[in-house]
């Protein structure tokens, strides 16, 4: 009976630990999908390679901010979508900034043709 009472008790601990890593995957996810989304935005409007470059640092920051907010290990516990939506949305952040800075460097490279000489 003494067996059965521990096993009950390790178990109700048990749930509480994989709830409570849940529930910190969940608020890594939120944390980490809002601040992307937002950088993202912010990156679209850039005006030059030096915005670029430091709104690209602040977001880096920011990630390990909010990773070193969360216990280690907390982002195993993300489901496959919160883990793929992640994915996507720090895809589509590369893209913009690359795009934003090959705009930047080929913006450099025109010379207007209205220039007189």
């Amino acid at each position: 009976m003494t067996l059965a009472i521990s096993v009950t008790l390790l178990s109700a601990c048990g749930d509480k630990v994989i709830e409570k890593d849940r529930l910190d995957a969940r608020r890594l996810y939120k944390e980490t999908a809002t601040i992307t989304r937002t950088y993202t935005d912010s990156m679209k409007n850039a005006r030059d390679s030096t915005e670029i470059m430091s709104l690209d640092n602040r977001f880096s920051e920011k990630l390990t901010q909010i990773n070193m907010d969360v216990p280690p290990e907390t982002d195993a516990h993300l489901s496959e979508g919160e883990n793929d939506t992640l994915f996507l949305l720090v895809r589509n952040y590369l893209a913009v900034k690359n795009h934003r800075l090959k705009k930047a460097r080929d913006f450099k490279n025109i010379e207007p043709s209205d220039t007189i000489r």
